[in-house]
């Protein structure tokens, strides 16, 4: 039951124009839309997933599982919304937890690394100030 993507004939990403990708985004058919999950684009990918997820077709959960281990977060979240979806409405039993809580501790320390990119933001502004004589302006907290 269900396709392979190998079966089908395969899409080379980088030939296809924008306006096409439309097309195939209006498209009812899965085995041409899983193959835009391997675009270099983030932003093909997370729409492909949307699209899917809307078509709740079951064929499309085993590229979709795959696609929970994108680089990109918003991707991998918009993959398990859409796995959701298409378990939901086709009464298929799917465990997500693990899954879920793996893309948690990804966001979490994506938030933290932000802050600590933020940080060490700061303290180059801070410590570029004390350099042209501003070091009185420094809070406490960020000299070392």
């Amino acid at each position: 039951a269900g396709f392979h993507a190998n079966n089908h004939q395969k899409i080379d990403m980088k030939t296809i124009p924008k306006l096409q990708f439309h097309y195939y985004v209006f498209t009812q058919n899965t085995p041409q839309l899983v193959s835009f999950l391997q675009s270099p684009s983030y932003k093909i990918r997370r729409l492909t997933a949307v699209k899917l997820g809307q078509l709740k077709d079951i064929n499309a959960i085993p590229f979709l599982l795959k696609t929970l281990n994108d680089p990109v977060l918003k991707v991998a979240e918009t993959a398990l919304y859409a796995i959701e979806a298409i378990a939901k409405a086709n009464s298929y039993p799917i465990d997500l937890q693990e899954k879920r809580q793996v893309l948690k501790e990804r966001k979490k320390v994506l938030r933290k690394l932000r802050l600590l990119e933020d940080f060490k933001f700061e303290k180059e502004s801070w410590t570029n100030m004390s350099r042209k004589g501003n070091a009185n302006q420094i809070p406490k907290w960020l000299q070392f």
